[in-house]
């Protein structure tokens, strides 16, 4: 066997015992949890305490995350919202905190999403690539960076545009915008690829 051959056969044995792996990073475990939460969906309840505390757009406009940032806050009778007293709005309030028992967040298959509809396009953009690498235009290396890069930017792009199930009229109003999966692009910003040595 030739040693061109051999080569070409121990490179294809290297991109077959290796994975391309794209996603979140193992060890941003906050955002992992978002994607989970987001790519399966989640009722969330409260851990400390009977309600679930939502910061409203009033609050984020004066960047207040926790109640106790706000002096001066109470609960209005028959309402569950915390707020601030207020003369210049109609009712008097205004809202900070809107107080639930738990919330539901859909899922949001981005990941599921993004195989489903790249696994066609990626199968043929790894052959081209890898029929490179027989004839040594590339390495293994090169083959598996520009499959990941690929991937990638593909997974970036189903995060921008997701729209369906849009967010909630509350979080529209906190956010500003309704994109879906995209806050502060924390998330999408994290997405990268890595590869797991076999």
């Amino acid at each position: 066997m030739s040693n061109t051959l051999t080569h070409a056969i121990s490179q294809l044995e290297q991109l077959q015992r290796d994975n391309i792996i794209v996603g979140v990073p193992r060890s941003a475990h906050h955002l992992t949890m978002i994607a989970l939460v987001q790519e399966y969906g989640k009722t969330i309840r409260p851990v400390h305490g009977d309600w679930l505390v939502i910061p409203t757009e009033n609050a984020r406009k004066m960047h207040v995350e926790h109640t106790s940032q706000v002096p001066g806050m109470f609960r209005p009778k028959g309402k569950n919202v915390l707020a601030l007293k207020d003369g210049s709005s109609s009712n008097g309030l205004k809202i900070m905190f809107i107080l639930r028992k738990e919330t539901r967040i859909p899922a949001r298959p981005f990941l599921r999403y993004t195989y489903a509809q790249h696994i066609r396009l990626w199968s043929r953009y790894g052959a081209l690539l890898v029929r490179n690498m027989m004839v040594g235009k590339l390495s293994v290396e090169e083959v598996q960076t520009l499959m990941g890069r690929r991937a990638v930017a593909n997974m970036k792009s189903t995060i921008r545009y997701f729209s369906k199930p849009s967010n909630a009229s509350l979080t529209r109003s906190v956010k500003g915008f309704n994109d879906p999966l995209i806050d502060n692009k924390k998330l999408l910003n994290s997405i990268t690829y890595f590869i797991e040595k076999g």
